[in-house]
């Protein structure tokens, strides 16, 4: 099984934060995160093509769902990768949001631990 990903989240993992949300930027948090999203692992990077970012586009003018740019080309690469299930930490995704993604696209947005898909290792 693979975990499908814009190739975006690449650029945009690039920390952690403790509990104090302070930004950590080790040798140690890069070696994780690189780990974390390698094919071995089985994550595999989606290139935004048009294709992905037409889907992102429908989002908006053909099911009336509107997101941020990145979360938009986020959601169009599960979309039309055919994932079951989008798996996001974000809070600010709306709950009418997330709804109608289920509703209208068949997409569950959970957070990693409300997976039924992983097994609980990853969760």
């Amino acid at each position: 099984m693979w975990v499908h990903t814009s190739l975006l989240t690449l650029a945009e993992c690039t920390h952690i934060r403790d509990e104090n949300g302070i930004r950590i930027i080790t040798d140690e948090v890069k070696d994780h995160i690189e780990i974390l999203l390698s094919p071995e692992r089985g994550v595999m990077p989606i290139e935004p093509s048009i294709f992905v970012i037409d889907k992102a586009r429908e989002l908006a003018w053909q099911h009336g769902i509107f997101l941020k740019g990145s979360d938009a080309l986020h959601v169009a690469t599960a979309v039309f990768t055919g994932c079951q299930e989008f798996l996001t930490s974000d809070k600010r995704i709306k709950a009418e949001e997330r709804k109608a993604l289920a509703e209208k696209l068949g997409l569950r947005l959970c957070s990693p631990r409300e997976t039924s898909l992983l097994p609980d290792r990853y969760r």
